[in-house]
């Protein structure tokens, strides 16, 4: 029986409105296809912005890229394999096309054997291209981890694979990275850099904050995005009020000063901020009042 896919699972994401370029990250990874590396390896803990910074790059267009948004349903070799030419064939028209009709047989070749297939097909194909593997963290198979290492160890020149994933990959990392064929991208590289920072703070929230109220949010917030909203707004919203109370205070104890002031020469300050005689002050109260006010001062009226 035919594999029925999501064809959404073969779709880059969209990219979120107000995104903060991230520029550096995105230097990076094209130095690595311009390199020559094989694989782009970009791990971090969830929230850190893995699948955005891809997406973006892929956007640009300076490389076509077929895209795998990989869940725990495609944790076997016949399902992955169907996957990866339904991607390929976003990008070249009929590629594997023999290939899937062996994994729909009744006894299909071995799956090392049936990806050979493939790899020989994608050989000719002379323009440059990327296959991204999202969230590969979802597999757990032995099965598919081969067939992956087997994969980038027979890649044709003009492939190269991204993987994003929030835990390191059961591939040889040590031999690709002696072998000067990775791109590695974790943690330490996503986190905002204080000018990333203050884009997203500034420019997206709109917050307007100064240098020094970034400085102090960016260590703490790190690069997690998601947070960033949250954490921000309650930060800002902490300032505000301790801001808000600072101005009040002030002006309160300034108010007071001015009043006692006053009344030491006799005088009253009045709500519009002018002092008044007794007298001047009355005439500015409605005629009910001031006569109440003189009759409780034992003041004839």
């Amino acid at each position: 029986m035919p594999n029925i896919l999501i064809h959404t699972k073969i779709n880059a994401p969209a990219l979120r409105r107000n995104l903060v370029s991230r520029k550096r990250l995105l230097t990076l990874l094209l130095d690595g296809i311009k390199q020559g590396h094989k694989l782009t390896f970009i791990s971090a803990p969830a929230g850190f912005g893995k699948t955005t910074l891809v997406s973006e790059w892929i956007t640009s267009g300076e490389v076509p890229a077929a895209w795998i948004a990989l869940d725990e349903s495609d944790d076997n070799t016949s399902r992955f394999l169907t996957y990866l030419i339904a991607a390929l064939q976003t990008l070249i028209t009929g590629v594997g096309e023999g290939v899937l009709a062996a994994l729909q047989s009744s006894q299909p070749s071995s799956a090392k054997d049936l990806l050979t297939t493939l790899l020989n097909e994608l050989s000719s194909t002379e323009d440059d291209f990327i296959l991204v593997l999202d969230d590969y963290q979802a597999i757990d198979s032995k099965d598919v981890d081969e067939l992956l290492t087997f994969l980038v160890e027979h890649m044709p020149p003009s492939m190269h694979l991204v993987i994003t994933t929030r835990e390191d990959l059961r591939l040889p990392l040590a031999r690709l990275r002696a072998q000067n064929q990775l791109t590695e991208i974790r943690a330490a590289e996503l986190r905002f850099t204080e000018n990333e920072a203050a884009d997203f703070l500034n420019q997206v929230m709109g917050l307007n904050l100064s240098a020094e109220n970034i400085a102090a949010l960016t260590p703490a917030l790190q690069s997690w995005k998601g947070c960033y909203k949250m954490a921000a707004t309650s930060r800002i919203n902490h300032l505000t009020v301790i801001a808000k109370k600072r101005q009040e205070t002030n002006k309160n104890g300034d108010l007071i000063r001015r009043f006692r002031d006053a009344r030491k020469r006799g005088m009253f300050l009045c709500k519009d901020g002018k002092e008044r005689t007794f007298q001047e002050w009355l005439e500015t109260l409605p005629p009910e009042l001031a006569a109440k006010i003189l009759k409780i001062a034992g003041h004839p009226e």
